[in-house]
C-alpha cells in the first residue's frame, strides 16, 4: 500500500500513506493489515463460526471448503481432486491455484505429494461455473468468465452494503484465474439509479501557503540513482554508437595494423561496463567476434553493466519515485520502455542496426532529463536528482580519460583516439572551435578537465556537486561545510591545480602516463567516498525503518 515504506519494487500503492496515517491526516475505510483474515483456509470454518456466535446459517450460501490441516478433510480433497480447485493459504507464497480437472497424471501425483508433506498449506474447494461479461479485445467482444467483488463498509452499529463493486475478468479466453496476480481485467460495476443524483458540496480546507518541504530518505535515494541511472545509460550509449560505428564502418581485423584504435576502444568499453574480462583479460576468442560480445553489453538485461541491466534499473527507480514526475515525463518513460523492448529483441545476428535504437534511447532520456530540469521543484529531491546525475557524469569521463588517455600512441591512432572520445562526450566541435588545431592530447584534457566554460569538463560537474554539497550543508548546519562539501572541494581544488605537462608526460623508455592515470585513479576513490559519505548520511532508511512507527525517517530539502 506504501512503496516508501513497505515493498519498494511494488507499482502499486500511494507513496506516503502510512506516514499519513500515523499523523492522523487521512481517513482509510480499509485499514492497513496484515491479510490475516484473507487466509483462504478460514473459509472451511466460517459455517461453524455462524452457528456458535450467531445461532444461525449465513444468508449467503459460501463455497464448500475443505483445509488439508484435517486428515479427514485432506483424504476427501485427494480422492475428490478431479473436481476441486486447491487453492493455498499462503496469498505471497507464489503458488497458482490449480484445477484439478486440468491436471495430467503425473502432475497429480506431484501435487498429492506436496499435500501430504505439508496438508497445513493447502485448501480444496469445490469447482464452480462463472458468469461471464463481455470483453472488448482484437477488435471483437468476447464472453469471459467474471466474478463480482462486493464491499461492506462499517458503521457504529452496523455494515452497510455498497452498491455496484469491482468485476475482474480472466484474462483468457476459457480461464477461470481473475485475480490480479494472475493477470485477470478490472471491470468497474454500475448500479442504475432510478432518480437523478445530486452531486454533494465538498468544502476544502485552505492550505498552509507555505509548508516545509519534507523528502523522505527513501525517495531522495532513489531520485539519485534515477540520476544516476539516466546518465551511465546515455553515456554508454554514446560511447558504443562510437565503437559500432567503427566496428561496421571500417571492419575489424584481429592483429592487424589497423586495428590498435578500435581494440583500444574496446578494452574501454569493458572497463566502462564493468564487463570483465570481456576485451582486457584473455580476450582473443572474445576478439575474434567483437560484434557478440558488443550485443550482449547491450542487449542482454542479465549481464551486469549492459545497457538493458542498467536500463532496467533506472525504470524501476523512476517508478518507485513515480509521484514526482510530470504527465509528460510519463509519456517519455513510455517512449523509454517501447525503445527498451525493442532493444531486447534484437538479435546478434542485427547488432548493426542497433544504432537507430540506441539514438532513440539517448534522445528519450535527453528528453526525460530536461523535462525534469524544467519541471521539477527546486528545494526538493532536485538536489539529490542532480547530484546523482553529477556524480555519475565524473566517474564515467574518468574511467573513459583512463582508458584512452593513459597511454601515448603513434600519431595516427591516437588522433582516431582523440577524435572518438571528444564525440562520445559532444566536445568535438567545441574543441574545433576553441582551439583551431590539430587533435592533440594535451589540449583535449584541458577542454575535458579544465574548460570552465565546457559543462562537461570535470571542472564544471565538481563545481555542480559542490554546489548542491553545500546546499544540504546549509540546511544541515546552518550554514558550515559538512564533511560530504569537504570531501567534494578537496576533489575540485586538485583539478584546478593540475598540471597537464606534467601528467602528460610518459615513463622513461616507456608510452606510459603514469602521473595522469594515478591523478584519475585518486580521483575516482575521493569520488566513491564522496558517494559513500552521502549515501551513510541521507540513504539510512533500510536500518530503521518500521511500519507503524511515529517518526518517518527523513530529512528536509
Amino acid at each position: 500500500c506504501d512503496p516508501l515504506e513497505l515493498r519498494e519494487d511494488s507499482q502499486l500503492g500511494i507513496p506516503g500513506l502510512l506516514q499519513a496515517v500515523r499523523k492522523g491526516n487521512v481517513s482509510v475505510a480499509n485499514p492497513l493489515g496484515s491479510s490475516v483474515l484473507e487466509n483462504i483456509g478460514l473459509m472451511a470454518f466460517l459455517h461453524g463460526a455462524f452457528k456458535y456466535f450467531l445461532n444461525e446459517d449465513p444468508i449467503i450460501p459460501m463455497i464448500a471448503t475443505w483445509w488439508c490441516g484435517q486428515k479427514k478433510e485432506m483424504n476427501h480433497v485427494i480422492d475428490n481432486l478431479d473436481k476441486l480447485v486447491i487453492k493455498t493459504t499462503e496469498r505471497m507464497s507464489g503458488f497458482q491455484t490449480v484445477m484439478g480437472s486440468q491436471l495430467s497424471r503425473s502432475e497429480k501425483d506431484d501435487l498429492i505429494r506436496k499435500i501430504k508433506f505439508e496438508p497445513f498449506r493447502y485448501v480444496g474447494q469445490e469447482e464452480v461455473h462463472f458468469s461471464t461479461s463481455p470483453v472488448f479485445t482484437k477488435e471483437k467482444l468476447e464472453p469471459r468468465y467474471t466474478v463480482l467483488r462486493t464491499y461492506l463498509v462499517g458503521g457504529k452499529n452496523e455494515y452497510e452494503m455498497m452498491r455496484g463493486g469491482l468485476a475482474r475478468c480472466s484474462p483468457e479466453k476459457g480461464s477461470f484465474l481473475v485475480s490480479n496476480q494472475d493477470g485477470g481485467i478490472s471491470k468497474d460495476t454500475w448500479v442504475e439509479s432510478t432518480v437523478k443524483n445530486t452531486t454533494p458540496s465538498v468544502l476544502h480546507q485552505a492550505p498552509d501557503m507555505k509548508r516545509k518541504a519534507v523528502l523522505p530518505s527513501r525517495t531522495a535515494e532513489n531520485l539519485f540513482w534515477v540520476g544516476r541511472y539516466t546518465q551511465r545509460v546515455i553515456r554508454t550509449s554514446r560511447f558504443l554508437r562510437i565503437v559500432l560505428r567503427h566496428l561496421t564502418q571500417k571492419g575489424y581485423i584481429h592483429q592487424g595494423s589497423d586495428s590498435e584504435s578500435l581494440l583500444i576502444l574496446l578494452q574501454a568499453t569493458t572497463h566502462l561496463t564493468y564487463s570483465y574480462p570481456g576485451f582486457v583479460e584473455e580476450a582473443d576468442e572474445v576478439l575474434k567476434d567483437p560484434l557478440r560480445e558488443i550485443h550482449q553489453l547491450i542487449c542482454n538485461p542479465n549481464r551486469a553493466g549492459s545497457i538493458l541491466f542498467t536500463l532496467n534499473n533506472l525504470l524501476k527507480s523512476m517508478y518507485a519515485a513515480r509521484d514526482r514526475w510530470t504527465i509528460d515525463s510519463w509519456r517519455i518513460i513510455d517512449e523509454i520502455e517501447n525503445v527498451k523492448r525493442r532493444i531486447a529483441a534484437v538479435e546478434p545476428d542485427g547488432i548493426r542496426h542497433v544504432l537507430t535504437l540506441l539514438d532513440l534511447l539517448t534522445g528519450g532520456l535527453l528528453s526525460f532529463s530536461e523535462m525534469t530540469r524544467q519541471s521539477m521543484y527546486r528545494s526538493d529531491g532536485r538536489v539529490m536528482y542532480r547530484m546523482g546525475q553529477l556524480i555519475e557524469e565524473i566517474q564515467v569521463e574518468l574511467v573513459q580519460y583512463r582508458s584512452i588517455l593513459s597511454f601515448q600512441y603513434d600519431e595516427s591512432t591516437e588522433f582516431q583516439l582523440l577524435e572518438a572520445l571528444l564525440l562520445s562526450n559532444q566536445n568535438l566541435i567545441t574543441y574545433r572551435s576553441v582551439y583551431r588545431t590539430y587533435l592533440s592530447a594535451a589540449p583535449t584534457v584541458d577542454l575535458l578537465f579544465l574548460n570552465s566554460q565546457n559543462p562537461t569538463s570535470v571542472l564544471s560537474q565538481l563545481e555542480g556537486v559542490l554546489k548542491y554539497a553545500r546546499i544540504l550543508a546549509q540546511k544541515e548546519r546552518g550554514g558550515d561545510d559538512n564533511e560530504i562539501s569537504r570531501l567534494v572541494f578537496e576533489c575540485y581544488s586538485s583539478v584546478r591545480l593540475m598540471n597537464i605537462d606534467a601528467l602528460m608526460e610518459t615513463e622513461k623508455d616507456s608510452n606510459y602516463r603514469k602521473g595522469f592515470d594515478e591523478f584519475c585513479g585518486t580521483l575516482q576513490k575521493q569520488m566513491a567516498q564522496v558517494y559513500t559519505k552521502l549515501s551513510a548520511t541521507y540513504f539510512s532508511h533500510s536500518t530503521y525503518q518500521q511500519q507503524g512507527s511515529k517518526d518517518g525517517f527523513q530529512f528536509e530539502i
